[in-house]
């Protein structure tokens, strides 16, 4: 199966910060955290999901602000608490109603919120009262839920009733004061599936096994609205299992079993009322000659015993090592076992010695395993050096990538003499709180397996930080996030206008991601308490475009100092109406400003469009902006997931924005209206549920280059998933030139066609998608050596000269270098594919050739290295220095 992969800004920012292995812990399960079955599913906490304990002493550094309403709607969020609303609380509203209009009276709803992540446990603390609000809809079927929202948490609000599809939103998190609308929401009829699991013999497994479904339908990144995910434990009296309530569309199947890992089932089409049948087949190794390890390591739970590391000691005297299941996180398996008992053994030095007797082959064994390392802490006042009573403690990586890397290993009463045992070898930073002191930091270098560290620790006085946020002209900023960071001779702001390197924007993020955290409250004031002594950075971000920064903050030992943080400038705001049509609809259509000639920035501020064409955009640091009108994102539903990218966009304006001023600028959209295409697919020799359309736009005449000064890029402007009747509406589309390109996801087929969009129009297109199976050798164009198991990046070449278009997909060479597909005629791009952005950026290492209708036009192809072109890869582990 090959992966689509489309070149966005808002993918190339994900990546700027190194790929992070970021895992959630568990007994018997394996999920990363922001995985669709921890997210759809917060009850899952009760299965062993829960995030690792955090630290919450009391002596720990404490945020506070002073009385008054503490928290409320961002200002850059433009959205502001209603009268009756509380402004230290969150709002959620909506309305509920049957698919034949009235209004859905008495329908449960409820908001469940739960940790995000370690790193935002440390950072804000995790609640000991929270409760997930519920209620039921009203006689307008409407429904409002206020809540004061812990920073740490993530939400899910969702509302059910038996017989329809859920209605369900997420958000990675929900700050104070902040009002989201949900509108009205039709409740749509569900369909049920029934599942039966398949053995290479033809019978059917229950035991053990459990299956999930996952559907994108009604998915909406835009508002944090997803689809519906189902985990059904237990098979019914049939060994079948009964999915129910999923919307309709297409929905994806998978199977899961503690031996197996997991199984890919089939996508299949919901249908409103009816109960559609499918079967997921498992043809891998025998369950009952394979023995399956999960680790886990506490609870330093991101790192794991490396898989060479498991061993098998069976009756038959020969010793096995275990290989890591395909796509798993901590499972190992060895198959083909003969009959007997056998002796589990991983023997990795950095952790200690852990082995499990009696294992039969059919069983999957939990190993919970510990660091090999140990630190002997010393916990002493700084003046009489006499040991401190109490006292908790943090460890935290250095010199890694993954995340979170800051995990508690003392907490409560200290261990007896100090020790602490289970560390994972490696570079650390300590970092210690004790009542009455501040906290402290010592590093750690180079821990090594089986070594006990003497560390000593000296605690001085607590400190504190006391300070008001203002804006440049005096006024005070309230509910505004203020970050307290140690001090860093490279902040990522002092680069003009936002811009920066990938190192540097990987180093804030690091920083950031360990700072403090705390709220200004209505009068813009702010504390940090119980902080060490020592030289410290703070930070707000009032909106995208504008910051403030106090930097080097000098703290001695039992001081209390007040600071005012404050912006390099009065705040300016650009505000207008944009004008359309009576009667035409521009909603989620938002208008954009961006600084003019500073690259690749980093930053931009939006605001929505409303229903009267009002936008209000603000506040920003004075300079010359682009004004744009941005489209509605791009969001692709496909085999039951999803993912979302910044919608097209059309140049407006340029506006010069002056301290303090706040220009109006009008627009006429007449010529800008979103229009739609109507896409038709025939001869597709694969099932429409494996079918998606994409929409490229191709840049009107002397329009600005993306990226590559002299080159067209076409970009895409949106995407679908075929209906089972080989059908898909693209929309909003800017209207122009686009390039079409149908995608066969099994069978590699790619076929590309141009559409002319008129303004709030649509177009009908229809596909023949006849395709020619074919193959060729691929080979290094520097050593002439086949490219043996390697990736290689795919792209459908245009008909346009000097277009360059932006789908691509990776595929993967044979054992001996041959790459094989099925894809409509046409001429294709090939290009070494482990630096998937290096063919965009660097046209001399791509490859074209011709696929007819009896396959490619050449037997061989020469490929240039992708290192060959320059190109810095930002999948590949960042460093910590430049």
């Amino acid at each position: 199966m090959k992966h689509p992969g489309v070149l966005a800004i808002t993918v190339l920012l994900l990546f700027l910060v190194g790929a992070l292995a970021v895992r959630e812990r568990g007994a018997q399960t394996e999920l990363r955290v922001g995985s669709s079955q921890a997210l759809a599913n917060p009850d899952l906490q009760g299965a062993g999901l829960k995030p690792p304990p955090v630290n919450q002493g009391a002596a720990a550094p404490r945020t506070s602000v002073s009385p008054g309403p503490e928290d409320s709607a961002s200002p850059s969020s433009g959205l502001e608490p209603t009268e009756s609303q509380d402004r230290r609380k969150a709002r959620i509203e909506g309305q509920l109603v049957w698919e034949d209009g009235p209004p859905a009276v008495g329908v449960q709803w409820k908001l469940r919120g739960w940790v995000a992540g370690q790193d935002r446990a440390i950072r804000w603390g995790i609640p000991k009262d929270w409760v997930s609000p519920s209620g039921e809809t009203d006689a307008q079927g409407r429904f409002v839920v206020e809540f004061s929202p812990p920073g740490a948490y993530q939400f899910v609000f969702e509302a059910r009733t038996p017989g329809f599809a859920v209605a369900k939103w997420r958000w990675g998190e929900i700050r104070p004061g902040t009002r989201k609308d949900l509108g009205r929401v039709v409740l749509v009829r569900a369909g049920s599936i029934l599942v039966r699991i398949v053995g290479k013999d033809g019978g059917t497994l229950s035991d053990g096994w459990s299956v999930s479904a996952s559907s994108a339908t009604g998915n909406d990144l835009r508002s944090g609205r997803e689809g519906e995910y189902r985990h059904v434990h237990a098979p019914n009296v049939d060994g079948l299992f009964q999915i129910v309530d999923m919307p309709p569309g297409f929905t994806s199947l998978s199977g899961r079993n503690r031996v197996a890992h997991s199984v890919d089932g089939p996508t299949v089409e919901v249908v409103a009322g009816e109960t559609v049948k499918a079967e997921i087949l498992y043809t891998g190794p025998a369950l009952d000659r394979r023995i399956t390890v999960v680790t886990f390591s506490d609870p330093f739970y991101v790192v794991d015993p490396s898989p060479d590391s498991i061993h098998l000691y069976g009756p038959d005297g020969i010793e096995r090592v275990a290989t890591k299941i395909p796509r798993s996180s901590q499972s190992h398996a060895v198959d083909d076992l003969p009959p007997g008992e056998y002796r589990v053994e991983i023997q990795d030095p950095r952790f200690l010695p852990w082995s499990l007797g009696s294992v039969r082959p059919g069983s999957a064994v939990t190993a919970h395993v510990r660091g090999s390392a140990s630190l002997q802490i010393h916990v002493l006042d700084a003046s009489t050096k006499e040991a401190a009573d109490s006292w908790t403690a943090n460890l935290r990586f250095e010199n890694v990538s993954f995340s979170p890397r800051e995990f508690p290993v003392v907490e409560g009463e200290p261990p007896e003499n100090g020790l602490v045992t289970g560390i994972i070898p490696g570079d650390f930073t300590l970092i210690v709180n004790a009542e009455d002191y501040g906290q402290s930091t010592v590093p750690i270098d180079g821990l090594g397996a089986g070594e006990t560290r003497e560390v000593e620790v000296l605690m001085g006085s607590p400190c504190a930080i006391h300070g008001v946020l203002r804006y440049a002209g005096g006024g005070p900023i309230p509910f505004t996030e203020v970050k307290l960071l140690r001090f860093h001779a490279e902040p990522l702001s002092s680069q003009e206008n936002g811009t920066a390197t990938v190192a540097q924007f990987h180093r804030q993020w690091q920083r950031e991601e360990l700072s403090l955290s705390t709220t200004t409250n209505d009068r813009g004031e702010f504390a940090f308490e119980g902080i060490g002594a020592g030289q410290y950075d703070l930070s707000a971000r009032i909106s995208n475009l504008l910051k403030a920064e106090l930097l080097q903050v000098i703290i001695k030992d039992g001081e209390a100092r007040s600071v005012t943080l404050s912006t390099v400038a009065e705040p300016t705001f650009v505000s207008g109406h944009c004008h359309v049509p009576a009667g035409v609809s521009i909603h989620g259509m938002k208008i954009e400003i961006q600084p003019v000639g500073v690259g690749f920035p980093l930053a931009t501020l939006q605001s929505a469009v409303d229903s009267e064409g009002h936008y209000r955009i603000g506040p920003a640091q004075p300079g010359e902006y682009f004004i744009r009108l941005r489209f509605p994102d791009i969001v692709r539903s496909t085999n039951g997931g999803s993912s979302a990218t910044q919608g097209p966009k059309r140049e407006l304006d340029v506006v010069q924005l002056e301290p303090g001023e706040n220009p109006n600028r009008d627009f006429d959209l007449s010529q800008s209206l979103p229009g739609s295409l109507h896409i038709t697919v025939t001869n597709a020799d694969d099932s429409s549920a494996n079918l998606q359309v994409r929409s490229f736009r191709i840049p009107a005449r002397g329009e600005q280059a993306f990226f590559v000064p002299g080159e067209v890029h076409a970009t895409e402007s949106a995407a679908g998933t075929l209906n089972s009747k080989g059908q898909v509406t693209l929309a909003p589309l800017v209207p122009g030139d686009h390039l079409i390109v149908v995608e066969l996801l099994d069978s590699t087929a790619l076929a590309p066609r141009t559409a002319v969009i008129g303004s709030g129009e649509q177009t009908s297109l229809t596909f023949d998608v006849t395709t020619a199976r074919g193959s060729l050798v691929l080979r290094n164009a520097e050593t002439q050596e086949p490219l043996l198991n390697h990736p290689i990046a795919l792209s459908p070449r245009p008909t346009m000269p000097g277009l360059n278009l932006m789908a691509q997909f990776t595929l993967k060479t044979d054992e001996s270098g041959r790459l094989s597909a099925s894809l409509v005629p046409g001429t294709y791009s090939l290009s070494d594919g482990s630096n998937p952005f290096a063919a965009f950026f660097a046209a001399q290492i791509n490859v074209d050739i011709d696929w007819s209708s009896t396959g490619p036009s050449v037997s061989e192809v020469a490929i240039p290295s992708a290192e060959s072109s320059g190109i810095p890869n930002p999948f590949a582990e960042l460093p910590e220095d430049e």
